[in-house]
């Protein structure tokens, strides 16, 4: 016989000793487990059904038909219960994986529930110490009482189109130089220079507001003077041929759609001090005379 058949005849040997000693002596079996399909099979009844799975979590079957993950644990001498969950949203590996989380927890001295009111608590004060929130709140009680209505609404869209989806999310207190200047430059590189510097504006009031209610300790605006291209302004040409101030006189006349008088006044204030301009070097004395002979007119 070769040694590996007689390798194989011990195994066989040990395999049948073994199956024997099984059968001859009883051993604690684990308690079975619920499973997916029974937590889903499971009616409600009158009164709420509690399925148990092992080490302190159950789902709660209420009467209305709801499944909620619940985990019962002791911390302090006293008996507590944290919820996991809803199933199916929460499934049995999910919510066996967060009741080891809370086991972990324990098993350090912490208390898994106070973690649980502690992350409630920070996630409130982020809601609202967020750029977003301390944003429209400058803008709601600030902002639009200083200017119109139709410049307060285009600073909002302005805010809501090109900054808020890339930092209205993050404390304000913590929104660093580079990461404004980078959503500033998104504004920028689609040639909206004049947008970018006008968004910028608006963060430096929004942060200055947030210093001033204590969310914010300082305002990044100032770090970024020169960081964006310049806004180039383009001077129109001004008129200097008087038979052309003469046209512009006649097409204010004419202009129906500016319906405020004091405008009015104002344009044509506006083109006599252009006509004025245009005069010859020895204008000031014509107009001097001109004025003399009114007066004397007027006399």
């Amino acid at each position: 016989m070769s040694e590996t058949s007689r390798d194989v005849l011990l195994n066989l040997a040990l395999v049948g000793g073994n199956s024997k000693t099984q059968k001859n002596h009883s051993y604690p079996q684990r308690p079975r487990l619920f499973s997916d399909t029974q937590i889903r099979t499971t009616k409600p009844g009158a009164k709420p059904i509690r399925l148990y799975d092992e080490r302190g979590l159950y789902v709660e079957i209420t009467t209305s038909g709801g499944r909620w993950w619940r985990f019962k644990y002791r911390f302090g001498g006293k008996e507590k219960l944290l919820s996991m969950g809803t199933y199916p949203d929460t499934g049995l590996k999910a919510a066996r994986e967060k009741r080891d989380r809370a086991r972990a927890l324990l098993e350090g001295g912490v208390d898994p529930g106070e973690v649980r009111r502690a992350e409630k608590a920070s996630r409130s004060e982020l809601a609202v110490n967020s750029c977003e929130a301390v944003a429209r709140e400058w803008h709601t009680t600030i902002h639009f009482a200083q200017v119109s209505a139709g410049h307060a609404a285009r600073t909002l869209i302005r805010l809501e189109q090109d900054v808020f989806p890339w930092l209205g999310g993050l404390p304000i207190g913590e929104i660093k130089p580079p990461q404004l200047l980078q959503a500033v430059r998104r504004i920028e590189a689609r040639g909206a220079i004049e947008t970018s510097h006008r968004a910028l504006q608006a963060c430096g009031q929004a942060f200055r507001y947030a210093i001033a209610t204590g969310r914010a300790e300082r305002d990044p605006t100032p770090d970024l003077r020169g960081a964006l291209k310049p806004v180039l302004v383009q001077h129109m040409a001004a008129i200097t041929d008087p038979k052309r101030v003469g046209e512009l006189r006649r097409a204010i006349e004419s202009y129906r759609a500016c319906r405020s008088r004091a405008r009015h006044c104002s344009l044509r204030r506006s083109c006599s001090c252009v006509q004025v301009s245009c005069a010859k070097p020895n204008g000031p004395s014509s107009i001097s005379t001109q004025r003399s002979g009114a007066s004397r007119r007027g006399a």
